[in-house]
């Protein structure tokens, strides 16, 4: 996250609550925005990465699914267990990021 330290103690519970740990990149908000998007592209270039994968397994006819939970593409990494909690997992990490574009406008709207 990015932005006056002072004003980023007062959510920095929030984020406790939602993540595992929060990285401070400095006061300029873009500076979140480049962390966000280079994030994203390795998000992305690991799910082709397993797509290819996971073609390769069916095509062995071997079961995908447990495949892709034994890999620790999420239940071994995530706080919550079985494939409940990792859509669990996923959902709250969606409502975080709504939390902080919803600060953001209503910033916006302030200034």
């Amino acid at each position: 996250m990015a932005g006056e330290p002072d004003h980023l103690a007062l959510i920095q519970p929030i984020f406790d609550l939602l993540g595992q740990r929060t990285f401070y990149v400095g006061a300029d908000p873009t500076s979140a925005n480049v962390v966000k998007l280079a994030s994203n592209v390795m998000t992305a270039t690991a799910l082709e990465m397993l797509g290819e994968v996971l073609s390769l397994v069916r095509k062995r006819g071997l079961d995908a699914e447990m495949f892709l939970l034994e890999r620790r593409h999420g239940l071994n990494r995530c706080r919550y267990k079985g494939e409940n909690g990792m859509k669990r997992w996923v959902g709250l990490s969606v409502i975080s990021d709504n939390l902080i574009n919803i600060g953001r406008a209503i910033a916006k709207q302030t200034t």
